[in-house]
Formats: C-alpha cells, structure tokens, sequence
C-alpha cells in the first residue's frame, strides 16, 4: 500500500507538471512512480531519432529510483537506512551525476 500510495503521489505531480513542461522534469516526477516505464518512453524516442535530453532524462528517473527506494527503507526499516544507504547511494549519485554530464 504505502509502495503504490507513494507511486500514486508522483503520477499525480506527473500529470500536473505534464510533459510539455519539459523531459527532465517529466523523468524527476516520473521517475518517483515509475522509473521503467519513462525509460522505456525515452528510449523509444532516442530510438526514433528524436532530438532532446532522452538521455540524461533516462539517468534523471534512474537516480531518483534509487532515491525512492531509500525513502521507503527509512519508512518501514529505519535501522537499516545507514548500511542500505552505503550500498546504495554511490549507485544515486552516480545516476545525478551522469544526468548532469548528459544534459
């Protein structure tokens, strides 16, 4: 429940901000419900030849996946944030610092 509630909050902030607002802040918003399915969208336009930050907007959702998921271990198991986090968060920087690099 609290994994689809959470989910359900970024479709909502997706469909507010829309995509005309722009690819990576559709892939921020995005990214917090469903990181596969806008990898999937902006990969099937880089494969068409589509112009635009598919790219990093595909590094963009990837990182912040790893974002939700600490967010969920520090509200069901926050004991284990600290030992999650050092698995985990070179992997979040890794993919901000690659979104950046391609934008």
């Amino acid at each position: 429940v609290l994994v689809t509630g959470f989910s359900f909050a970024g479709y909502i902030a997706n469909r507010i901000v829309g995509a005309r607002k722009g690819t990576l802040a559709t892939a921020l918003i995005g990214g917090a419900y469903s990181s596969t399915a806008v990898t999937a969208s902006l990969a099937q336009r880089l494969g068409a030849g589509e112009v635009g930050p598919y790219a990093a907007g595909i590094a963009l959702a990837s990182a912040v996946m790893y974002v939700r998921v600490l967010l969920l271990v520090t509200l069901l198991t926050p004991s284990t944030l600290l030992p999650f986090l050092a698995i985990v968060g070179p992997a979040a920087l890794a993919g901000f610092a690659m979104a950046a690099w391609l934008w």
